[in-house]
């Protein structure tokens, strides 16, 4: 099926560098039967943090957004 963008569903500590981990969903947006909705955890807070604090935390890097031409933290 076709799927939503993760939604972020519960309280992030953070707010920029994907540095914390929060509760997220997404839905089934096409008409396959039996889609079910999921329900994960993932990174949250994924805006570039400004200098001089670290970009990105961990694992992630500055990655690029092709759709809204916008920078954020994502997997390296």
């Amino acid at each position: 099926g076709t799927w939503s963008e993760w939604t972020t569903t519960g309280y992030c500590p953070t707010t920029c560098g994907s540095c914390s981990v929060a509760p997220r969903t997404r839905t089934c947006t096409s008409q396959a039967k039996g889609c079910p909705c999921t329900s994960d955890t993932g990174p949250c807070g994924i805006a570039l943090c400004p200098w001089p604090t670290p970009t990105c935390c961990g694992m992630y890097v500055k990655s690029l957004n092709g759709n809204t031409r916008s920078f954020f933290c994502g997997p390296g």
